[in-house]
């Protein structure tokens, strides 16, 4: 028979063993990669080009391509991130 006990919001404790509740890291969003690109422009810390922008768009923000196992939605999804990528350039 298991033992749990909560401690607090973020932690309990299952047969004398804590476990703290780990939540993972939120994506960049887009609007918080351009506005870092403006105020980087604005401060004088570095031009960055709009290329550059472009850049981090597709390498920050766009997910990367499926890997094709014979799933017929991946070549679609794959079809549609190829699609932005050009679209970006």
């Amino acid at each position: 028979m298991r033992v749990y006990q909560k401690l607090d919001e973020e932690t309990i404790m299952i047969d004398g063993v804590k476990y703290q509740k780990i939540e993972e890291p939120k994506p960049q969003t887009l609007l918080e990669i351009i506005l870092d690109w403006w105020d980087q422009d604005w401060t004088g810390d570095s031009k960055t080009t709009c290329e550059q922008l472009v850049n981090m768009i597709e390498s920050e923000w766009l997910p990367n391509d499926d890997p094709h196992d014979g799933e017929e939605f991946q070549l679609g999804w794959n079809a549609c991130l190829e699609y932005l990528r050009k679209k970006l350039k």
